[in-house]
């Protein structure tokens, strides 16, 4: 019973079962979810989350992150239900966003982020990249292991890009 937890400014879970998330969770900074069996759906009032990561968990379906502004930092790891994951516009604080070894198929749009350094999409079932918004900071993209044919159009200030282990045609 997580009812307790709404002052929590931490929460790491690793091999529990979870019924359930208190709606609001206003003091959490730092939600770590590891080989988590069942996963309720999020608290979506958590204004100050700024590290979020979901590792090995039963996810599936779609996550959203738009309701967490404060984000610096998003880990989603291991989950092989996971199809998409959606709401990463207007994520101003966002640095780190790694979305990896997934069974992820569509990523959305990537926009409102003027702070993200780092992209990594490596090892999900990707065929398109993301719909990318300006990220002027942004300087590493890492989709290598996916399902792209096709690369257009791409953020203008990257510094260092990996596609290897894609089935390319075509980079325009």
């Amino acid at each position: 019973d997580l009812s307790l937890a709404s002052q929590l400014a931490t929460l790491s879970i690793t091999s529990t079962e979870i019924a359930s998330f208190p709606e609001n969770m206003p003091w959490l900074i730092d939600l770590t979810i590891k080989l988590g069996k069942h996963v309720p759906n999020l608290p979506l009032e958590m204004p100050r989350l700024k590290s979020l990561k979901l590792i090995a968990t039963a996810l599936s379906g779609s996550i959203t992150l738009q309701a967490w502004k404060a984000l610096e930092e998003v880990f989603i790891s291991g989950n092989t239900k996971l199809s998409s994951v959606i709401g990463m516009e207007d994520l101003p604080q966002l640095l780190n966003l790694a979305i990896v070894r997934n069974a992820v198929e569509s990523v959305g749009t990537i926009r409102g982020s003027p702070r993200l350094l780092t992209l990594d999409l490596t090892q999900n079932h990707l065929s398109q990249l993301p719909v990318f918004g300006e990220l002027p900071a942004l300087r590493n993209l890492d989709a290598s292991n996916n399902k792209l044919q096709i690369v257009s159009v791409l953020p203008a200030n990257l510094e260092e890009v990996n596609f290897s282990q894609n089935p390319l045609i075509d980079l325009d």
